[in-house]
């Protein structure tokens, strides 16, 4: 028979990809239905109907254009009914919404006007850009308004605890994450902890395992345990935001403890296999979604691999407690199952994640179920919510402590190529490592001598401390980084980020040695606008390596080629590229990937001195307006705040590296609350000059240098404060 001649995997695998086929075209054409694909095209004013599925978030703009105009914020609705031109169409769709004011609650029955574009398919239909208030036709019901008094509730219980503490209680207990200052973030991301922030099975794990003991305890009758632990399970969902996220985390938790009830790995990857069908039947954008993938990933390694590295790990180290061993087995068993996902993103591999999470989880399961307590006794008796908040805290202070230690950890990331050839590259590696085992028990009978094992193991690990600590100086980067001074001793290197590998460069310092090794550090390969300010050698020396292995696609200067000798060079090595200097002036305006900048000097040349026809810009980055002058002195300072405005940056390079040269009222012209000198350390110029320091302090701006702290890295917070590190700290 032909059905014998077909196995029934590709059967089966054919069936899946014609159902998942046909899902995926009903929703994009719901997505792209008439009349509102008609209405997004032609940016249509419209009204619509519909309940508040999100809490607003604040938006980053990718222009950094903040300041001229008021926050926005995006969150999302699910549409009743929309209206335009005075005809009414009843459409049931996903749209995220942009506004100057947050959402009223989940749940409530909104009117909103507003300006149609382009949304994020799969994920909405289309985006409205608000132009007035909300109408609240309808107040949230019993169920969400419950849950917004709990989060809420809690949030009051913690006001008064540390931040980070506090941040991470609400993180563990119920997925709030708006909480979390950067620098926690970061941390929480390096040291691979930043899952439990996020509401996960291992959350709704705990929860469930309560309610089963306290059912337990009470001698329930067991179809009695399974209903009051399906409505703990629903109630904790709606609590923590039914997200796509939050219901995949709620189904892998239910997975897991099925796998674990049901015994036995084959019945456990059944009820996974119809759970992930289910779910993108459901809702097919998680078939994109690199969350899911992470949760399929780590699902299904402890449901096939946890038991065999329980096995492993008790032969290894018998006297380990139990405890230690299973948590051991757990957290290698998931760290290892999502490697190849994780780098398939284009992520970073930790090592620290195994120790932070050893370490972390015994506090965990502790406080979650304190931060759910004092959630719920804060709608009935404050003072016991804040008392039980208070206990949480001091938990959450022993997450943070191992955070912070542990992302500083020398081997804290591991680098490794990104994408799908990193994954590829693990694929071979594990395929390799089984074929090799399996054939050396045909070389070895009696088994593999250990002098051959302890010697494979010992040359693997030095190599991977060697590639790591060779790679290690990317660690301190923020992943949100707008700029980078780059330490390039005496001299200017500045990045400013346009794209994922992508910068303009101003400046390139004395050695193109160090400024490349600072662009490979940022990983930077395509330089969008390259801008030499002026032409001695400090600011031009390196450019030649700053140009290897990197596409430039524009270039920039001065007016004035001098030093001679130093322009020529600099314009042959540039043609070389295929690229021509184009001079500029004041008044020129640019867009470089993200970055949008303008020229405020040189409008003349005062006395054809190379630092004062230096280029003075102004640049918009990363949420963050910066004024980059390099070398200018007192005449073209006073000259330039003549001529130009405040630019009321938050950022600015102090000019020509600190020099007592200065005109005083330049500091507080820049507006600036954060200065940073571009200075080699111990230079022989006394830069920079101590008078100068001290007049851009009293002109209210922070002073940092790469002399005492490296390379400079800034960024604009969530908060909306300048977040500043040092690769020396």
């Amino acid at each position: 028979l032909w059905h014998a001649r077909v196995p029934f995997a590709i059967l089966a695998v054919a069936c899946g990809a014609l159902i998942g086929a046909g899902v995926a075209t009903t929703h994009l054409n719901a997505l792209n239905s008439e009349p509102l694909h008609s209405w997004v095209r032609g940016h249509e004013s419209i009204d619509l109907i519909g309940i508040v599925e999100s809490e607003g978030k604040q938006v980053q703009s990718t222009t950094a254009r903040l300041w001229q105009q008021e926050p926005q914020v995006s969150w999302n609705i699910a549409t009743s009914s929309i209206e335009s031109r005075g005809e009414q169409w009843r459409l049931e769709l996903p749209l995220s919404v942009k506004s100057s004011w947050q959402p009223p609650p989940i749940g409530s029955l909104v009117q909103v006007h507003g300006k149609l574009s382009a949304g994020e398919p799969p994920l909405t239909a289309a985006q409205l850009q608000a132009t007035r208030n909300p109408v609240v036709l309808a107040n949230p019901g019993f169920i969400d308004a419950s849950a917004h008094a709990l989060r809420a509730g809690l949030q009051a219980a913690l006001a008064g605890r540390p931040v980070d503490s506090a941040a991470l209680v609400a993180g563990l207990a119920i997925g709030e994450q708006s909480m979390q200052p950067q620098e926690l973030k970061d941390a929480m991301r390096m040291s691979g902890l930043s899952h439990l922030t996020a509401v996960s099975g291992g959350n709704l794990a705990i929860v469930i395992v309560v309610v089963v003991g306290a059912t337990r305890l009470l001698r329930l009758r067991l179809p009695v345990q399974i209903i009051v632990t399906l409505i703990a399970l629903t109630w904790f969902v709606i609590l923590v935001r039914p997200q796509p996220s939050v219901l995949r985390a709620g189904v892998m938790a239910s997975v897991v403890l099925v796998g674990m009830f049901s015994g036995g790995q084959r019945r456990g990857i059944a009820v996974l296999a119809v759970s992930i069908a289910l779910l993108i039947v459901v809702a097919p954008e998680l078939a994109i979604s690199w969350g899911f993938a992470l949760s399929v990933g780590a699902t299904a390694g402890l449901i096939v691999f946890a038991p065999t590295m329980l096995d492993w790990i008790a032969r290894t180290f018998p006297r380990m407690p139990a405890r230690l061993q299973e948590g051991l087995a757990v957290t290698l068993t998931a760290q290892l199952a999502t490697v190849p996902i994780i780098i398939a993103m284009g992520s970073t591999v930790g090592l620290a994640g195994i120790p932070a999470n050893l370490l972390a989880m015994p506090v965990v399961p502790l406080i979650t179920i304190l931060g759910l307590l004092a959630a719920m006794l804060s709608v009935v008796f404050m003072p016991a919510a804040v008392l039980v908040g208070m206990v949480a805290s001091w938990c959450a202070v022993w997450i943070a402590n191992v955070a912070f230690t542990c992302a500083n950890f020398p081997f804290a990331v591991v680098p490794w190529p990104a994408g799908i050839g990193g994954a590829a590259i693990i694929f071979v590696l594990s395929a390799s490592s089984f074929i090799a085992r399996k054939h050396l028990h045909h070389v070895f009978p009696n088994g593999i001598p250990s002098l051959l094992r302890w010697g494979s193991a010992a040359i693997a690990i030095t190599l991977a401390l060697f590639i790591t600590f060779a790679s290690s100086t990317r660690r301190w980067l923020p992943t949100q980084w707008a700029l980078v001074a780059c330490d390039v001793g005496q001299g200017d290197g500045v990045v400013l980020r346009t794209g994922e590998s992508s910068a303009m460069v101003i400046d390139v310092g004395l050695k193109g040695q160090v400024m490349d090794r600072c662009l490979d550090d940022l990983g930077i390969t395509v330089i969008d606008a390259l801008v030499i300010t002026h032409f001695h050698a400090d600011h031009v020396g390196g450019l030649r390596g700053a140009l290897q292995g990197r596409q430039l696609k524009a270039a920039f200067t001065t007016p004035l080629s001098e030093p001679a000798h130093e322009a020529t060079d600099a314009q042959a090595i540039v043609n070389e590229r295929g690229v021509q200097f184009r001079v500029l002036h004041s008044g020129t305006t640019q867009q470089s990937g993200s970055v949008s900048w303008k020229v405020l000097w040189p409008s003349r040349l005062i006395d054809d001195e190379p630092n004062n026809a230096s280029i003075v810009l102004v640049a918009d980055a990363g949420g963050l307006r910066f004024v980059l002058p390099g070398d200018i002195e007192p005449a073209a300072q006073s000259a330039v705040i003549a001529e130009n405005p405040s630019p009321g940056a938050q950022v600015a390079k102090v000019p020509h590296h600190g020099s007592r040269y200065q005109d005083p009222a330049f500091a507080r012209w820049t507006g600036a609350s954060l200065a940073f000198v571009s200075v080699g350390e111990g230079n022989s110029y006394g830069h920079p000059a101590a008078s100068t320091v001290a007049n851009w302090q009293a002109a209210g701006a922070q002073v940092a240098r790469t002399d005492e702290q490296g390379s400079l890295a800034i960024w604009r917070q969530e908060d909306g404060s300048i977040g500043l590190l040092g690769q020396r700290g």
